[in-house]
């Protein structure tokens, strides 16, 4: 297959209503996000192959895709021309996001890609072929599903995505009719998991570090150089990272004395200028003429100086980009919002604070005479003043319709908006700090967001900060950590293990109870347990189950007086009120004493089982029989 390039032209998009697309099959559109799409190379029928099935061909982003000159088909151009314009015209008027709108487009041209391999060549202009294709390429994906070379969610998204576009693009929703639609699987849609407790406090701690650092470097006007404090997990000599104003803003300590190239006045592991001597040890290639060094000498100073002297020196500007960096990250974090949302946040500097929960402040604003808004926690308020002095500090007079932007090289040009892919490049620049810092996602930071609101509030409030539904948040962002649900696993074993003590233990001196016995009458501790109805107290037996001084052995003795007590709170369950409030009451004290079983049924499951049927027999441990006995003489229960 004889592939070569072809001359191309990038179209920005929505496209400007002068223009007129004279040679489509060189067309390749850029939504304002950065992304492109070589549009135009659907023109030739013999094209690069598809290396990812939902991308296209890998390509770089403003270089056209490898075709086949000869076998350019002439009735294509006018269907590539009209759908340029249609593409165009979603942008304007359908509502949908560009992401959205890109994705659709990258999604039809792996159609296209099959048609043209299939020999329907006119799919675009013809609707009885579309039909036709639409049939064939359904039973292509399931073939792709029962392969397992897909799954059935991605081939429904695919097939929907098709169908939907063609029903659009010819304005007749008959295209679907008779066309076995293929569905997603709930149960199969994986939720976001949060990100480990140990990988968000390294982040967070890192960005945080840099952030405060180095916002203070810049709007505070201190001096170089400047002793930036790092987290102690890092483990640098006195948690601290010096930084200059050089091309190299710091060099991570343990390549502070190798051999480098550049930036040799500065010393990185002491913060000072380095001597004469120093610089000759640095240098990768030793240096004929002694008066070279001399000379870098006095640049490193002076340069030094005028970083300290001009407050808007482009070092400072520089690390005051970095600074926003870190910024992003946590407030990533603080809100949950996806990166979509984030890059196409617009911004107003007339905004305003207020109070719309405990916890919560609401920032509101008006762009584009709608009224926007997000949630920020009350702690983290001082450091969004922060970045707004230093938004405003980067900016100076120039404006910018986003709240966070690109200023370009070094800090310098004009702010444009952030691309889709920044974050990546974010955390490229951290990871020169630490290089086994791990990439948190937005849906990551989104998903942990929706688990700290969920175990620390409720549901309609973590939608309402979401800005989500509720639905969403139950079915997408509530799986929860999968290193937490190990921690309280193991605690809650580690627990168990020290309440349930074998007969061989019985060193310790025990103060006997109504439920098993005591280490520390007098003294209830809260036990692991996020109940916070069911409090320990010496008073009630159920006080003492949620006590972590609370022991049971594994004899006939004890296990029968905890069954007993199961027993008995099952048959007077219906003193206490409704359905409801039974469950609410008595659910935790229940679900307690089974989890206890459970761990006393790895001793001695034959003891357990036999002193079971005899309570359910009747044959109670005398506290709880008795007082069994006390309800049936009043009549309160049969």
């Amino acid at each position: 297959m004889n592939l070569e390039r072809r001359k191309v032209q990038v179209y920005e998009l929505p496209l400007d209503p002068d223009i007129r697309i004279l040679r489509p099959e060189q067309v390749i559109v850029r939504f304002s996000h950065g992304k492109t799409v070589d549009i135009g190379s659907l023109c030739y029928l013999v094209r690069q192959p598809i290396v990812k099935a939902y991308l296209g061909a890998k390509r770089h982003s403003n270089i056209g895709r490898l075709v086949q000159i000869s076998s350019i088909y002439e009735p294509r151009r006018q269907d590539i021309r009209l759908l340029i314009s249609f593409i165009s015209e979603s942008i304007v008027h359908s509502g949908k996001r560009i992401e959205t709108i890109r994705d659709v487009v990258s999604r039809l041209v792996v159609f296209i890609f099959w048609a043209d391999q299939n020999e329907f060549y006119d799919v675009l202009n013809k609707k009885h072929i579309a039909k036709k294709a639409l049939i064939q390429y359904t039973q292509h994906l399931k073939e792709k599903v029962s392969r397992n070379e897909i799954s059935i969610n991605s081939a429904a998204r695919q097939q929907n995505t098709i169908i939907q576009f063609l029903c659009d693009f010819f304005e007749d929703e008959e295209l679907k009719f008779s066309i076995s639609v293929m569905r997603v699987n709930q149960h199969l849609k994986k939720n976001t998991q949060p990100p480990s407790e140990d990988v968000k406090a390294k982040v967070l701690s890192l960005c945080e570090h840099i952030f405060d650092g180095l916002t203070s470097l810049v709007l505070e006007h201190k001096p170089y150089p400047f002793e930036l404090a790092m987290p102690s997990y890092l483990n640098f000599r006195n948690n601290k990272l010096w930084v200059f104003p050089a091309e190299s803003w710091f060099i991570h300590p343990s390549q502070a004395s190798s051999k480098r190239n550049g930036c040799l006045g500065y010393n990185y592991e002491l913060g000072t200028l380095n001597t004469l001597e120093q610089i000759a040890e640095l240098r990768l290639k030793p240096l004929i003429n002694i008066r070279n060094d001399h000379n870098l000498l006095k640049c490193t100073e002076n340069n030094l100086i005028a970083a300290n002297q001009n407050f808007r020196h482009s070092q400072r500007m520089h690390v005051g980009t970095i600074a926003v960096n870190a910024f992003i990250i946590l407030f990533l974090a603080q809100t949950g919002m996806s990166w979509s949302q984030f890059v196409n946040l617009q911004w107003d500097e007339d905004f305003n604070v207020s109070s719309s929960h405990q916890l919560f402040r609401t920032v509101k604003w008006r762009a584009e005479g709608k009224e926007c808004s997000f949630e920020l926690s009350v702690g983290f308020m001082p450091r969004f003043k922060k970045f707004i002095a230093l938004r405003k500090y980067l900016l100076d007079e120039q404006k910018s319709d986003f709240l966070f932007f690109k200023l370009g090289e070094r800090g310098l040009g004009t702010p444009v908006q952030i691309k889709t892919e920044s974050l990546h490049g974010i955390y490229a620049i951290f990871r020169r700090i630490d290089p086994h810092l791990q990439m948190i996602q937005s849906r990551e930071w989104r998903a942990a967001k929706s688990d700290w609101l969920v175990r620390n509030t409720d549901i309609a409030t973590t939608a309402l900060v979401l800005q989500n539904t509720e639905k969403t948040v139950l079915s997408s962002y509530i799986a929860g950590s999968e290193s937490t649900h190990w921690e309280e696993m193991s605690n809650f074993l580690h627990n168990m293990s020290n309440v349930v003590l074998s007969t061989r233990n019985d060193q310790e001196r025990l103060l006997q109870g109504a439920v098993g016995q005591c280490s520390s009458f007098g003294n209830p501790l809260t036990s692991n347990n996020n109940d916070s109805i069911n409090k320990p107290n010496c008073i009630d037996p159920e006080g003492c189950l949620f006590c972590d001084n609370y022991r049971i052995h594994v004899d006939e003795t004890d296990i029968r007086k905890l069954l007993s007590c199961h027993y008995c709170i099952e048959k007077t369950a219906h003193l206490i009120g409704s359905l409801e409030e039974q469950h609410a009451t008595l659910q935790p004290i229940l679900a307690r004493i089974d989890s206890i079983v459970v761990k006393l049924k790895q001793y001695n499951e034959p003891l357990v089982t036999k002193i079971l049927s005899e309570v359910e027999e009747g044959e109670l441990d005398v506290y709880w029989a008795r007082k069994l006995e006390m309800f049936m003489e009043l009549d309160w229960i049969i």
